[in-house]
């Protein structure tokens, strides 16, 4: 059941995607992502009325604490990498942060990955990284790139860390609860952030009813999202084989982009995406 929620993580990784592509606000990018934490509230407050909280450790409540300060750190070093460098440069480094989970979920979280699907993982991580290269757009000048690939080096370090860390806080606790609890814990920590740095543009914010109705989707999207994801790394799951799935978003994109937004798939793209289809079919086979 684990292989299906990862596959609807997928789904809804690729609907946000699409959601924010036609995203024409202004919003301004920390405004931006404080409405979408605003707008899984909702969500997890039905998820734990209906499934209620179940927490069997309070060592819980540290460990959530000290994943959710990750997540912050991972996407302000990947809001820099975007700023130092293009998006071709530093984006198709992402695609290698499953082969790193293989490792990390080994000293984490204790669990091997059998030798035929370690190369399958691999097979699909270098796939998706060719496809990221051939997809995005061309390298501008006068980027520290240099700087950028260390930054995105550094994301991609720590979401490798925080697949396994989500799956050992799931040992103790269930999905709907772990998603609530870290939904108020994001909210807290970045509304005093916001209140602290950019109160004029949030209270700017509220009058574009537009930027708000596409930054509150994104925001229920990503819920989805996140609740599909820890039901995926529930405990009998295999971290390194969800990282792998959810990172063929590279592929599902561009087949998307070529049917919604005309975008061409040349017979290199379209060849990569068989690989990473049959390797990935493959991975849950066995």
């Amino acid at each position: 059941m684990w292989v299906v929620f990862a596959f609807l993580s997928l789904l809804f990784l690729n609907a946000r995607t699409i959601v924010t592509k036609f995203n024409v606000s202004k919003t301004h990018e920390y405004i931006s992502i404080w409405y979408t934490f605003l707008f899984q509230i909702p969500l997890g407050v039905v998820a734990v009325l209906i499934m209620g909280i179940r927490i069997d450790d309070p060592q819980f409540f540290i460990l959530v604490f000290g994943r959710v300060w990750l997540d912050i750190v991972a996407f302000i070093f990947f809001f820099k990498s975007l700023k130092l460098s293009s998006i071709s440069i530093v984006l198709p480094f992402l695609a290698l942060q499953p082969a790193l989970s293989v490792f990390t979920s080994y000293f984490i979280n204790g669990q091997a990955i059998e030798p035929l699907r370690l190369i399958l993982v691999l097979i699909i991580a270098a796939a998706c990284y060719i496809l990221y290269k051939a997809t995005s757009e061309k390298s501008s000048k006068g980027l520290d790139n240099k700087k950028g690939i260390i930054f995105m080096l550094i994301v991609v370090g720590l979401y490798a860390i925080l697949d396994p860390l989500h799956a050992e806080i799931l040992e103790i606790s269930a999905p709907t609860t772990y998603f609530f609890i870290s939904s108020l814990y994001f909210i807290t920590i970045w509304s005093i952030f916001i209140f602290w740095n950019f109160r004029k543009e949030l209270f700017k914010s509220f009058k574009d009813r537009k930027a708000v109705l596409f930054n509150g989707s994104n925001g229920v999207i990503l819920s989805l999202e996140v609740l599909s994801l820890f039901s995926a790394l529930v405990p009998g799951s295999i971290t390194a084989v969800v990282s792998s799935i959810r990172s063929t978003n590279i592929a599902v994109s561009s087949i998307l982009g070529g049917i919604i937004f005309k975008e061409k798939l040349n017979k290199r793209k379209l060849l990569l995406i068989g690989i990473i289809t049959m390797a990935v079919i493959l991975l849950v086979a066995i």
